[in-house]
């Protein structure tokens, strides 16, 4: 297939340049650009005398804000204008979201390790300066298993299986740790460019479909505390791992004013982070419905947790210490 008619992905304006070989990265628009800083400034809190940058990648003009110069961001706005008719997007889940696997090709010069993460994403502990520096082996890419194999490892992913690929482990893309050369070595976001021009409409969970379709196996776990994907299935286990980002999967997040059951350490920061800094969206945080709704909310909770029982014990075993890395299952067809 020829990529001629579109123009490859390109930056087209920065802040900066790199200052580090490492790189920790948010990709938002300007709607979710606010809760993209609400975890960069958690991390940048953390570590101080950082050896790695911290980066907002979008493809639209982000509202400039001081919190930008005072955690020294790297900006980068990149040209994807072209795929955006050949892709999914909603309202929930935006152009931006496409953005993350175009920056290993895109900043090959600059980094050799890159950290992705989601915005509905919270930073609870870990060394990010020893994950950049894990060895991931041969595998182009580090990410956890997705819940729907949390239970059933072997489980097809229905995404996936619709594009006529073979069952593999599958991982959530909110959590990507990458190695730039071995991305690119095996031209991963080329790939995925061609797979997005030829079935974009058919890609269920958009380019987490896409990456699962073109690694296919071939990618290293990283132990469940990286990636601790929080949902009304799951937030009752997470008391048994000692978890250093907490990732609201699903509609419902804390900064939403729709009730999930979130609790107040979660939805404390947020309201105090927004509201000094983007004080007309501290209402929309999570408020606190009456007494009778919360109890019925806790009651369904506490059921489906249940069926979640047996896959968050087995995912619990598996976790091990913070660069406990498990190597690949599969080989990529085309590697």
């Amino acid at each position: 297939m020829s990529l001629d008619p579109l123009p490859q992905p390109k930056i087209t304006t920065q802040n900066r340049d790199a200052r580090h070989r490492r790189a920790v990265y948010l990709c938002a628009d300007d709607r979710y650009a606010p809760y993209a800083l609400f975890l960069a400034q958690q991390i940048a809190v953390a570590h101080p005398c950082r050896e790695f940058d911290i980066c907002i990648v979008s493809d639209t003009p982000i509202t400039p804000h001081p919190l930008h110069d005072q955690m020294s961001l790297r900006l980068v706005q990149i040209d994807l204008a072209a795929l955006k008719t050949q892709v999914l997007v909603g309202a929930r889940i935006g152009f931006a979201t496409y953005l993350r696997v175009f920056m290993p090709q895109l900043w090959a010069q600059d980094y050799d390790r890159l950290l992705y993460l989601d915005g509905d994403i919270f930073y609870q502990r870990g060394d990010i300066s020893a994950l950049l520096r894990q060895n991931l082996g041969t595998a182009p890419v580090a990410a956890v298993l997705d819940t729907k194999q949390w239970h059933k490892p072997n489980r097809p992913a229905r995404d996936v299986a619709v594009l006529g690929l073979p069952a593999a482990p599958y991982f959530n893309a909110g959590v990507l740790l990458i190695d730039v050369a071995r991305f690119n070595a095996l031209r991963v976001g080329a790939r995925i460019l061609e797979l997005l021009i030829a079935r974009g409409q058919d890609l269920v969970w958009h380019d987490q479909t896409a990456l699962n379709a073109v690694v296919l196996g071939d990618w290293a776990q990283m132990p469940l505390q990286w990636n601790f994907q929080y949902s009304h299935k799951t937030m009752l286990w997470a008391g048994f791992v000692d978890v250093c980002f907490f990732h609201f999967i699903g509609r419902r997040k804390p900064f939403l004013r729709r009730y999930g059951g979130f609790s107040a350490r979660f939805v404390g920061p947020y309201r105090t982070f927004l509201g000094h800094h983007f004080p007309h969206l501290a209402p929309g945080v999570q408020a606190r419905p009456a007494a009778p709704l919360r109890w019925l909310a806790g009651a369904a909770i506490g059921v489906m947790n249940l069926t979640m029982l047996q896959g968050a014990l087995r995912m619990r075993a598996q976790s091990g210490g913070d660069l406990e890395f498990r190597a690949p299952k599969a080989k990529s067809p085309q590697d």
